[in-house]
């Protein structure tokens, strides 16, 4: 029993009407194992995080290259016609 206890088992008893029927020995988790689980839970959650940022990354550069780029490039093809430059061609992809 002094030995289950040192590896962890909690000692319980088993209990019928007529009283103690016996003992039963339950594991529980060692305090290393719970750390390893913590770790192992916070290293996911940082991988997660990291490819949420580089989603994002991916995301607000595919909407700068197919709205705010050719935006951009038409206020400039404007900003030639207002300057009196009307043979300018309009690039269009």
């Amino acid at each position: 029993m002094t030995l289950a206890i040192r590896q962890g088992f909690l000692p319980m008893d088993i209990v019928l009407e007529t009283g103690i029927a016996g003992k039963a020995l339950i594991e529980t988790f060692p305090i290393n194992t719970i750390q390893k689980a913590q770790l192992k839970l916070a290293v996911l959650a940082l991988a997660a995080f990291v490819l949420l940022c580089m989603l994002n990354f991916l995301f607000l550069f595919a909407l700068h290259r197919v709205l705010v780029k050719p935006f951009k490039r038409l206020e400039f093809f404007a900003h030639k016609i207002s300057t009196g430059r009307l043979d300018e061609p309009l690039p269009m992809d």
